[in-house]
């Protein structure tokens, strides 16, 4: 938006503040929520009576949760700080290109098939090549 709204010609400020507001309440609304999710939801691992539910647990919401992190996060300093040039570029391709990116590695690679699929592709074609003879 700071591009287009340098180019208007009137005062941006109050087109700028209202952007900022705006993103600002999208942005903290959605992660207040996600996060009083993740309370209840540690909540409720950690009365898991077993060690090896609870490691599990944990692991899954962590993942989960960095992505959160990483898309509400870079959108925030993007959307509701003023602009400072390069970092932006930045942080807008970490929220719209890697966050959606590792979305599927997340949810796939938690599948026990999936695992088993990745490690016999492994075993067949990278373990080879890495263990080659020496002639």
């Amino acid at each position: 938006m700071a591009p287009l709204q340098s180019l208007s010609c009137s005062d941006p400020s109050i087109s700028r503040l209202v952007t900022i507001l705006t993103a600002t309440f999208a942005i903290i609304l959605p992660s207040i929520i996600i996060t009083a999710f993740y309370v209840h939801i540690i909540n409720a691992i950690l009365k898991i009576k077993g060690a090896e539910g609870k490691q599990k647990a944990f692991s899954t919401c962590s993942s989960h949760l960095i992505v959160s992190s990483l898309f509400f996060g870079s959108a925030l300093v993007v959307y509701s700080i003023p602009s400072r040039g390069e970092n932006d570029k930045f942080l807008a391709l970490i929220y719209t290109v890697l966050t959606p990116l590792l979305n599927p590695f997340i949810y796939t690679f938690r599948n026990s098939d999936v695992k088993k699929a990745v490690n016999k592709i492994c075993i067949k074609y990278v373990y080879p090549v890495v263990h080659k003879p020496h002639s």
